[in-house]
């Protein structure tokens, strides 16, 4: 099992999995808006999404 952890802030994406960072970004034209979840063809439970 693995535990992701997605982090967006401003125009900041970070990405974590098993509490280590693996993937630092930024996107300046998607400074603000809305998320979705969405998992294909897996068992998967999502908590905390905010």
């Amino acid at each position: 099992m693995y535990d992701f952890k997605a982090v967006a802030n401003g125009s900041t994406l970070e990405l974590w999995v098993n509490g280590t960072k693996q993937l630092t970004t930024t996107d300046t034209p998607i400074s603000s808006g809305q998320f979705g979840l969405y998992a294909h063809r897996a068992n998967a439970k999502f908590d905390n999404a905010m």
